[in-house]
């Protein structure tokens, strides 16, 4: 079963509607097993449009491919949860722009591959190796994961084409 976020373009992008799952009474703290709104067996797709996960999690046993904007809450996030794949899965955006694929975790041994530059918010690496290749991977918020090891890493090519990772910080003070 797939999830296809297909909605009206519009100009600005910022004036698109958005598109959000919810169910009052699931708890909204993301790290609560009983947080997770939905299982997508399939793939994700967004065409255009906003996908807000708001606090939930939402747990993707396939591919991610987004034009779109997903987004979640400032204070108390839910995310996009990669894990249960059959197979590594595709994370893919605009070749022409780099989309915010908004808080995401790769939970999976069978791992992730980057097709295209994106941009997220915070990453979550529980498990797996998520291989970047030559692309970049934006991270604007945090990074949260600990005991990285050959099985569990964010892996890039390592060649001058490499872009990487981008982690913005924020420093103040003296």
């Amino acid at each position: 079963y797939n999830l296809v976020i297909d909605k009206t373009l519009v100009t600005p992008a910022s004036n698109a509607w958005s598109v959000t799952l919810s169910s009052p009474g699931r708890t909204e703290v993301s790290t609560d097993q009983a947080n997770r709104l939905c299982d997508i067996r399939g793939n994700l797709l967004i065409n255009e449009g906003k996908y807000n996960y708001y606090r939930y999690k939402a747990r993707l046993y396939g591919n991610y491919t987004s034009y779109g904007t997903s987004l979640g809450d400032a204070i108390n996030t839910g995310r996009v949860t990669l894990e249960n794949g059959s197979s590594q899965h595709q994370v893919t955006g605009s070749t022409s722009s780099t989309i915010d694929f908004g808080d995401v975790e790769l939970n999976d041994a069978q791992g992730a591959l980057l097709n295209t530059s994106i941009s997220t918010n915070n990453f979550y690496l529980t498990a797996g190796v998520f291989d970047i290749g030559t692309y970049n991977l934006a991270i604007n918020g945090s990074v949260s994961g600990s005991a990285y090891s050959t099985t569990k890493m964010i892996q890039c090519y390592g060649s001058p084409a490499s872009q990487g990772v981008t982690l913005s910080l924020s420093l103040s003070g003296n």
